[in-house]
Protein backbone atom coordinates (compact mmCIF):
# COMPACT_ATOMS: atom_id res chain seq x y z
CA UNK A 1 0.00 0.00 0.00
CA UNK A 2 1.52 3.22 -0.97
CA UNK A 3 1.23 5.74 1.70
CA UNK A 4 2.56 8.85 0.18
CA UNK A 5 -0.66 10.15 -0.51
CA UNK A 6 -1.67 10.18 3.32
CA UNK A 7 1.92 11.45 4.17
CA UNK A 8 1.38 14.24 2.08
CA UNK A 9 -2.24 15.10 3.49
CA UNK A 10 -0.90 15.16 6.51
CA UNK A 11 2.02 16.99 5.94
CA UNK A 12 -0.30 19.53 4.64
CA UNK A 13 -2.44 19.63 7.18
CA UNK A 14 0.33 19.88 9.96
CA UNK A 15 1.81 23.06 7.95
CA UNK A 16 -1.91 24.61 7.50
CA UNK A 17 -2.01 23.81 11.37
CA UNK A 18 1.75 25.83 11.97
CA UNK A 19 0.35 28.92 9.82
CA UNK A 20 -2.74 29.11 12.02
CA UNK A 21 -0.49 28.82 14.96
CA UNK A 22 1.61 31.38 13.72
CA UNK A 23 -1.37 33.76 12.47
CA UNK A 24 -2.78 33.35 15.98
CA UNK A 25 0.30 34.19 17.85
CA UNK A 26 0.91 37.64 15.92
CA UNK A 27 -3.32 38.94 16.40
CA UNK A 28 -3.64 37.79 19.74
CA UNK A 29 -6.53 35.59 18.70
CA UNK A 30 -5.26 33.24 21.71
CA UNK A 31 -5.63 35.56 24.11
CA UNK A 32 -8.94 34.95 26.47
CA UNK A 33 -9.03 37.44 29.90
CA UNK A 34 -12.10 35.12 31.12
CA UNK A 35 -9.42 31.93 30.77
CA UNK A 36 -6.73 34.07 32.70
CA UNK A 37 -8.97 34.32 35.40
CA UNK A 38 -10.96 31.01 35.43
CA UNK A 39 -14.34 32.14 34.31
CA UNK A 40 -14.66 30.29 31.21
CA UNK A 41 -17.58 28.10 32.73
CA UNK A 42 -19.34 31.37 33.90
CA UNK A 43 -20.85 32.39 30.80
CA UNK A 44 -24.30 33.57 31.71
CA UNK A 45 -23.17 35.35 34.91
CA UNK A 46 -19.93 36.55 33.91
CA UNK A 47 -19.43 36.68 29.79
CA UNK A 48 -23.06 37.84 29.44
CA UNK A 49 -22.95 40.75 31.39
CA UNK A 50 -19.36 42.07 30.79
CA UNK A 51 -20.79 42.38 26.96
CA UNK A 52 -24.10 43.60 28.03
CA UNK A 53 -21.91 46.45 30.04
CA UNK A 54 -19.75 47.34 27.33
CA UNK A 55 -22.76 47.90 24.91
CA UNK A 56 -24.66 49.88 26.93
CA UNK A 57 -24.81 53.14 26.44
CA UNK A 58 -25.04 54.40 29.95
CA UNK A 59 -22.66 51.78 31.41
CA UNK A 60 -20.36 51.73 33.91
CA UNK A 61 -17.40 52.37 31.33
CA UNK A 62 -18.25 56.59 30.65
CA UNK A 63 -18.24 56.02 26.99
CA UNK A 64 -21.27 56.33 26.05
CA UNK A 65 -22.88 54.74 22.69
CA UNK A 66 -19.08 54.28 21.18
CA UNK A 67 -18.86 50.22 21.86
CA UNK A 68 -22.42 49.95 20.50
CA UNK A 69 -21.82 51.64 17.93
CA UNK A 70 -18.49 49.82 16.84
CA UNK A 71 -20.06 46.42 17.58
CA UNK A 72 -23.17 47.36 14.80
CA UNK A 73 -20.78 48.61 12.44
CA UNK A 74 -18.33 45.68 12.76
CA UNK A 75 -21.71 42.85 13.00
CA UNK A 76 -24.65 44.15 11.28
CA UNK A 77 -26.15 45.28 8.17
CA UNK A 78 -24.79 48.97 7.37
CA UNK A 79 -28.02 49.72 5.79
CA UNK A 80 -29.85 49.93 8.50
CA UNK A 81 -29.92 52.99 11.25
CA UNK A 82 -30.09 52.65 15.14
CA UNK A 83 -30.84 54.54 17.77
CA UNK A 84 -27.56 53.74 19.82
CA UNK A 85 -28.04 56.71 22.03
CA UNK A 86 -31.18 55.49 23.85
CA UNK A 87 -30.67 51.79 23.06
CA UNK A 88 -31.03 49.60 26.47
CA UNK A 89 -29.41 46.25 26.61
CA UNK A 90 -30.82 43.17 28.26
CA UNK A 91 -28.76 40.49 29.13
CA UNK A 92 -31.46 37.17 28.58
CA UNK A 93 -34.71 37.78 27.79
CA UNK A 94 -37.75 35.18 26.77
CA UNK A 95 -39.41 35.53 23.33
CA UNK A 96 -41.61 32.99 22.90
CA UNK A 97 -41.68 29.35 22.02
CA UNK A 98 -39.96 28.91 18.46
CA UNK A 99 -42.03 27.46 15.98
CA UNK A 100 -39.78 25.23 13.80
CA UNK A 101 -42.65 24.07 11.51
CA UNK A 102 -42.76 27.93 10.56
CA UNK A 103 -40.65 28.59 7.63
CA UNK A 104 -39.85 31.92 9.10
CA UNK A 105 -38.32 30.52 12.45
CA UNK A 106 -41.05 32.64 13.98
CA UNK A 107 -42.33 31.62 17.72
CA UNK A 108 -45.61 30.93 18.82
Amino acid sequence: MNNAPFQNLLSQVNNLFARYEKVNELTGDNFNVFRILKLESSEVRMHSAFLAELLNPKGSHGQKDIFLKLFIDMFCYKGRQFDTQSAEVVVEKYIGTVNYDDPEGGKN
